[in-house]
């Protein structure tokens, strides 16, 4: 009962595959060579688990496996060795949210900065004070070594990533009332003002769907195709 009438789905071109009836500016982006899909992404051996595979797709893991640093902050740690002693100018990844995600540790630690929007996460860094710690020989020393060092490289980003939020600009229209497209619209701000970032992670949730799927899927996809659209948009316009 929820499956895709055939005639509905969007076909892609050469393909024997096709797409969700609301991803038609996904289905555009495809048919003019602007982004790629990744077929059998997965792992052997499931065990069902949210909790678990949430876990493994973080880390990149077997199921047999169990990691403690991400997929995304491993690649990072490779790109910047001499992290965290010396920093790049630019922030090597950034969330945006909360929190920072799994995928973003390496055995440095988090690999990423992590805000909701830039003009606040500015004036809560600038609100401290940094001048240089020693380190603690106690149980919680690394712990308070680690926290006192994330502290430090925000203050360091604070004024850059706020410096690239002003000199960016959106000239694509967003849809209102989309988190994802709210996410975006900040990463292309922030691209169009000459910040460095190698990584963005921006998140959408919600397809943990056990009820009304049909109605709550499309609701979902929609949002996603509107808001890598009016991105994508955004990133040409801003070229």
């Amino acid at each position: 009962a929820i499956g895709i009438p055939q005639g509905n789905v969007l076909t892609l071109p050469n393909s024997t595959m096709g797409l969700h009836p609301a991803l038609s500016e996904i289905k555009n982006l495809y048919t003019d060579n602007k982004i790629a899909i990744v077929q059998n992404v997965g792992y052997a051996n499931s065990s069902f688990s949210h909790f678990r595979a949430t876990d493994i797709w973080h880390t990149a893991s077997n199921s047999n496996q169990f990691f403690e640093t991400g997929w995304l902050g491993r690649y990072l740690k490779e790109e910047y060795p001499n992290f965290p002693n010396v920093l790049p100018p630019d922030p090597m990844a950034i969330q945006i949210g909360l929190s920072a995600s799994l995928s973003l540790m390496s055995q440095a630690g988090d690999m990423s900065l992590t805000f909701q929007d830039p003009n606040q996460f500015y004036q809560l860094v600038q609100g401290s004070s940094f001048n240089g710690y020693d380190k603690v020989k106690t149980l919680a020393g690394p712990e308070l070594d680690f926290s006192r060092r994330v502290a430090a490289d925000s203050l360091q980003y604070a004024t850059r990533v706020k410096q690239a939020s002003d000199n960016g600009q959106n000239l694509a229209i967003y849809p209102t009332g989309n988190s994802l497209a709210d996410q975006l619209k900040i990463v292309a701000r922030l691209i169009d003002g000459g910040l460095q970032t190698r990584l963005y992670v921006v998140t959408i949730s919600g397809f943990d769907t056990h009820t009304q799927q049909l109605t709550s899927h499309n609701s979902l996809l929609t949002r996603v195709n509107a808001a890598i659209s009016a991105f994508y948009q955004d990133m040409v316009l801003n070229n």
